[in-house]
């Protein structure tokens, strides 16, 4: 079996996240678009792009969200025998919030963080491919380690339908997207 390192994929995901100093959930969805680049034998480039929207409301208030950032890295990928990878890497995320109270614009906030992750990637059987990452980044004022379990069902070589869950301590997405594989 062989695994991809350069692909293009599209995922839709639902959010809830909790955020200090507010009681409920902002709860959302968005949208992200993947490139994965193989650059040598174990090496490659990664960058994404992604948006979406999360509001949350109480005490008669609705404060909405809309996000939008970019990330990149490099992905270290070694092969542990004929059906599964080692992975691993680091990367950059840049990212905007824009904040509104009640429809009126409060506050637009960058942030920034660094992450490295490690995990593997593994053939199920001939169709079907698991992967499980973990991730620990720094942002500008806090650290957090993440979960991503993720899954995908090859139609045929190049081609997947694929499905994740990811969590941490403040927040949990599922997301459902396709990967065009070269």
């Amino acid at each position: 079996m062989w695994f991809s390192y350069t692909f293009l994929s599209a995922t839709y995901s639902i959010f809830t996240e909790e955020l200090d100093g507010i009681e409920n959930y902002f709860e959302g969805d968005g949208l992200e678009f993947d490139l994965m680049l193989n650059a040598t034998k174990n090496i490659a480039f990664m960058a994404s792009y992604g948006a979406g929207s999360a509001d949350v409301s109480g005490n008669g208030n609705i404060v909405d969200a809309e996000v939008d950032g970019f990330s990149f890295g490099i992905l270290l990928h070694m092969p542990v025998n004929e059906s599964t990878d080692f992975i691993g890497g680091v990367g950059r995320t840049e990212s905007t919030v824009d904040f509104e109270l009640n429809g009126t614009f409060l506050e637009s906030i960058d942030s920034h963080s660094n992450s490295i992750f490690i995990g593997v990637r593994t053939w199920a059987s001939n169709k079907l491919e698991l992967r499980a990452i973990i991730d620990r980044s720094k942002s500008d004022d806090e650290s957090d380690t993440d979960l991503n379990l993720s899954g995908s069902f090859y139609i045929d070589k190049t081609f997947s339908i694929d499905g994740n869950y990811f969590f941490d301590s403040e927040g949990r997405s599922i997301g459902f997207g396709i990967t065009k594989n070269f």
